[in-house]
């Protein structure tokens, strides 16, 4: 049984050769008696480990992973497939790893 916790990290599980997850997940924890593999870097993903995109009119979900002009990619707003233009895929579809800003405010002095 594969019992593991991401933070912002990308996780396959398959079951034989069948992708049963491929996703992002900000925060979560996964247990699965399937194989699993956690990758840091979208990059270092191996295409065979990724589903194709779903027929035009299905859905695409937010933060699944997809295979687009030989790249693995992440989807970044759940949609309806469609015929992409160019300029539509770089606001569907990122294949870096989102970037968290966060601002803290500094303590006051008294």
């Amino acid at each position: 049984m594969a019992d593991l916790r991401f933070n912002k990290q990308y996780c396959i599980v398959k079951d034989k050769d069948e992708i049963v997850i491929s996703e992002f997940f900000p925060s979560a924890r996964v247990e699965t008696p399937h194989q699993m593999t956690r990758y840091d870097d979208i990059k270092t993903i191996p295409l065979k480990d990724i589903p194709d995109l779903p027929e035009i009119g299905e859905a695409v979900e937010k933060n699944r992973l997809y295979k687009v002009d030989a790249k693995v990619v992440q989807c970044v707003t759940t949609h309806n497939r469609e015929e992409y233009t160019t300029e539509k895929k770089q606001t569907l579809f990122t294949d870096e790893k989102p970037i968290i800003d966060i601002y803290i405010k500094p303590k006051s002095k008294p």
